[in-house]
Formats: C-alpha cells, sequence, structure tokens
C-alpha cells in the first residue's frame, strides 16, 4: 500500500519501553511488566480515531465515544476471549492491578457475539473477541494513558511493529462503488415479517427484531481499509460511537452505534431504551407523533426498567425523545438509577442483553424464535461491545451499523424491530436505510 508513515510514539521511546522490559523479565523481578509512553501526539490521535491504521498482523480493538470522553486503542492480546462473564476476568485483573495500573485504566476492550456459540469455532476467524491487549493507549475524561504491558511469553520483538500502528499514515483509498447482495430476497424478508407480524397477533410476542445482511465482494486488486473506514464513521457520525475489533487473520468487526446497553460508575447505572426509526429529514414530530414507533420504544424502555429495578434503590425513565443522526432519527429514552451495591458491568450487561431492541419481547420467546428461523448468523452484530476497567466499571454499546470486515470481502447487517402495526414494505425500506450508514462509510485501497 502506497504512502508514509509517522509514528504518534517515537521509535526510539518504543524501543527503550521493549529494552526496559527484557531487562526487569531478565532479572527476573517481575512475571509481568508495564512500561508507559510520555504523553505526546497519540493522545489527541487516538482521542478522534484520525488516521489509525491496524496492522493485519495482531489483533486490534477500537472504542471511541466522544460525547462521554472516552477513547481506546488496543492492540496485541495477552488473553483473549469469545464469550466472557465477570468471574473469568478476576485473576487477569488482580495481576495487571500488581503493575500499578490505574484502577479507572480500561483492562478488557472489545465485542462479544450477540448468542453464545454452541461449540468451539473451528479456527480465530470467528470473530467475538475480548482483548487484554498489550498494547494500550486510552483516555476517560481528564484521565489518560500509554503503555506497553508484556510477560516471559510475549514476542518483545513484535512490540515495536505493534505500536507503529498507531501512525499518521498517509495513503490514498476511496469508497466503495460496488453494489451490495442482499444474503436474503426482499420478499422472503417480508414474508418473515407477515410470520412475525400474524404471530404477534396470536399473541406469542410484543416485539420481534429482524436482522439481515448484504454482502460486498471486492476486486482482486482491492482491500478494505480498516483504519480509512473508522475514519470515515467518525467523522460522518458524530454522535454515535465509533469501535471496531479485528483478529489478526485480518478478520474485523467495525460500526458506528447510537445505542448504550450499558454504563456503570460505582452504584451509577445508565442505559437506553431506543427504538423507532425515520429518514432524518428534520421531522422529528412525526416520529413522535407515530403510534406505530411509540408503541415499539415503550416495548424496550418499560422491558429495560423491569430488568434494572431490582438492583436498584433508585430508577428514572426519561419521556421519548428524539435522537438524530446523520441519515437517520430513532426514538429514545436515558434509564438512570443508582444500585443498591456495587455491581460487575458485564453483570448488568449480562443481565439486559438482548434488549427488545435487537431481540424481542418477551426475550426468552423471541430467542428462541430467532434462532430457530433467521437465516444467517449474527456473529458480534447487535452483540455487546465495550470496556470493563480495574474495578469493575465501563461502558457496552450495542453494536448495530456495523459490518464484517474480511480482505476482499464485507458483509454489512441491518434490523428492524417488528410490532403489531409493522408494514412488511416499510420494514425492508427501514433496514435498507440503516445500512447506509456503515456502506457508505466503507473505504478501500489497492491491494498489494
Amino acid at each position: 500500500m502506497d504512502g508514509t508513515s509517522t509514528p504518534l510514539v517515537p521509535r526510539a521511546a518504543i524501543e527503550n519501553a521493549v529494552e526496559k522490559a527484557r531487562s526487569e523479565l531478565r532479572a527476573g523481578q517481575k512475571s509481568r511488566v508495564r512500561v508507559a509512553f510520555e504523553q505526546g501526539a497519540w493522545l489527541s490521535v487516538v482521542h478522534e480515531l484520525v488516521n489509525f491504521h491496524p496492522s493485519v498482523g495482531h489483533p486490534w480493538a477500537v472504542f471511541s465515544d466522544p460525547a462521554r470522553a472516552v477513547a481506546i486503542v488496543a492492540l496485541g492480546a495477552h488473553r483473549r476471549f469469545l464469550t466472557v462473564t465477570s468471574p473469568e476476568l478476576g485473576n487477569e485483573v488482580a495481576a495487571i492491578a500488581e503493575l500499578g495500573v490505574p484502577i479507572q485504566a480500561p483492562r478488557f476492550v472489545g465485542g462479544l457475539p450477540f448468542r453464545p456459540p454452541t461449540g468451539a469455532p473451528a479456527d480465530r476467524s470467528t470473530l467475538g473477541d475480548f482483548l487484554s491487549p498489550e498494547l494500550l493507549f486510552w483516555r476517560r475524561g481528564e484521565d489518560f494513558g500509554g503503555w506497553v504491558l508484556v510477560d516471559s511469553a510475549t514476542d518483545l520483538d513484535s512490540i515495536v511493529d505493534l505500536a507503529e500502528a498507531v501512525a499518521i499514515r498517509e495513503r490514498s483509498h476511496s469508497a466503495l462503488v460496488q453494489e451490495p447482495v442482499a444474503a436474503e430476497p426482499r420478499s422472503a424478508f417480508e414474508q418473515r415479517v407477515s410470520r412475525v407480524r400474524d404471530a404477534i397477533a396470536a399473541g406469542l410476542f410484543e416485539k420481534v427484531v429482524l436482522a439481515r445482511a448484504v454482502t460486498l465482494d471486492l476486486a482482486s486488486t482491492q482491500a478494505v481499509d480498516s483504519g480509512a473506514t473508522l475514519l470515515a464513521l467518525r467523522e460522518s457520525q458524530p454522535r454515535a460511537v465509533v469501535y471496531g475489533v479485528s483478529n489478526n487473520q485480518g478478520v474485523a468487526f467495525i460500526g458506528a452505534t447510537p445505542e448504550l446497553l450499558v454504563k456503570v460508575d460505582g452504584q451509577r447505572v445508565e442505559t437506553q431504551a431506543l427504538a423507532g426509526t425515520r429518514d432524518s429529514t428534520g421531522r422529528g414530530s412525526a416520529l413522535i407523533g407515530s403510534e406505530k414507533d411509540r408503541d415499539e420504544q415503550s416495548v424496550v424502555a418499560r422491558t429495560i426498567a423491569e430488568d434494572l429495578w431490582p438492583l436498584c434503590q433508585t430508577l428514572t425513565v426519561s419521556e421519548p425523545d428524539v435522537l438524530t443522526l446523520r441519515g437517520l432519527e430513532h426514538l429514545t429514552s436515558t434509564v438512570s438509577g443508582r444500585l443498591l451495591r456495587e455491581t460487575h458491568v458485564l453483570d448488568i450487561a449480562a443481565l439486559l442483553h438482548p434488549t427488545p431492541a435487537v431481540g424481542g419481547a418477551p426475550r426468552r420467546a423471541a430467542e428462541a424464535w430467532l434462532a430457530e428461523t433467521e437465516p444467517l448468523d449474527r456473529g458480534l452484530y447487535a452483540g455487546p461491545f465495550g470496556f470493563v476497567d480495574g474495578a469493575g466499571d465501563g461502558q457496552f454499546n450495542v453494536a448495530i451499523r456495523s459490518a464484517r470486515v474480511e480482505p476482499r470481502r464485507a458483509i454489512a447487517y441491518a434490523g428492524a424491530g417488528i410490532v403489531a402495526g409493522s408494514d412488511p414494505a416499510s420494514e425492508w425500506q427501514e433496514t435498507e436505510l440503516k445500512l447506509q450508514t456503515i456502506l457508505s462509510s466503507l473505504r478501500v485501497v489497492s491491494a498489494p
């Protein structure tokens, strides 16, 4: 690929960090070493995800939420999880704490699948990666840091290459011009909508969210540029959380989501009930006045509040308001409260996921229906994506407006919430609108 690269951490600083780590490990003083970088250009660039170009040979994860002043770039992995619960993280959190890592620093970052895999994956191209990173750059409000974290099993020679992935890299790229191919014909999707609507009329559900996918196959001379795509998403969706995760085989999952699953800070908890969609033509009153959209959003708000209330001293649900994004509008309510006791963010994420915004209601009945009838594997689509810090606090968003990116292929996902008043043709058009968020931001470069 063409262009020049300027590391945001000077090469000398990286090499000094590696040599210091080697010395401490050789001396047997510690089984794991943390070497911090001085504040530098990486801080502002990581915060904005400007020109972040991850290397194909290493796993990485990105999480950028400007509204909450959170930015994380994680590269390499001490440990990787396909699925995870809070007790599994305890030993790793304790080991990292011994190295003087600030408690508010992210310990783990990445995405978890919509539904747990039924068996072990055949290979690591199956995404569902939650990383304990080797190299971490992060910012949360006024707190920030950048360091390498290595142990005796780390390939120290690879750390220099890993750090140089966070670089200003000038190279030409372009938007995709290929037309996506729907994995499912429109008629088949609309038939699924009609079947769900009939099941709702029969009293089986209040709501079911149906997902669909489209595929773009690239020419042999092209490859998706993950870094440029992240930047395009950051620029086009300033109110969204931009996120991504990749394994070490060049497969990534990237998106820009407006939807918060849960944020925990001590005993404070916040989540969001987001549902109902229209194109953003400045007619928010039409969305507020739509009985179908208000019904869809009220199911989400009520279910989240019912799930959270047993854990809380106090809990409030705001009146629905219109969230306006580029190209789309949604109805949203903030659900916030004070927990009875400090509770791990992963435990609350597990309690809430999947909300009726991406699954359905009643939850278990909708999940069973989707597992049996949905003609695609969602993978990370609509699963939790976020981070956990040393106190068990953190934030997870819902991984929508997203695509699985392979070197020569992109698979984009979208969903529509089906309620009693849903119209099959309108639901198809809604998914088409949602797909444009990620499809219009995919960037390609000339492949070697």
